[in-house]
């Protein structure tokens, strides 16, 4: 089955066929999935971003690697710290804090209005590629 808004993403203005992009790499949106619930299954975040297990378990081993986060095995379940002070460098070069990232997305811009009750990040649902 189609799903016109995926549709309409691919099609440019002049009627070419275009790869549809995000805002967030697959990196950030596992991040900001985390961040949300820090005891989150694999499955769930793989669900939530459109990834397969495979890629979110190789982005969670990044992301612990680069100091990002840490897990905390309870039993037969992972438990995420995410570390707010850990720098990472943005395309233009200036480091800023995942604390910064995670922030900046968890809450709505000053004197706005949140479009759903609680938090876009409490459902990041699609925000990877």
């Amino acid at each position: 089955m189609s799903d016109p808004a995926h549709d309409a993403a691919e099609q440019s203005s002049s009627g070419e066929r275009r790869v549809a992009w995000t805002l967030l790499s697959n990196h950030g949106a596992v991040l900001l999935c985390v961040a949300a619930q820090p005891d989150i299954r694999t499955r769930e975040i793989a669900a939530r971003t459109e990834l397969s297990e495979r890629a979110v378990w190789g982005i969670l081993a990044d992301l612990t690697e680069a100091g990002c986060i840490t897990r905390i095995r309870h039993g037969r379940c992972n438990r995420y710290e995410v570390h707010d002070d850990a720098l990472r460098r943005s395309h233009g070069g200036a480091y800023h804090s995942v604390g910064q990232l995670v922030r900046s997305f968890a809450s709505p811009p000053a004197g706005s209005e949140p479009a759903q009750t609680g938090s876009a990040l409490a459902q990041p649902s699609g925000i990877g590629a």
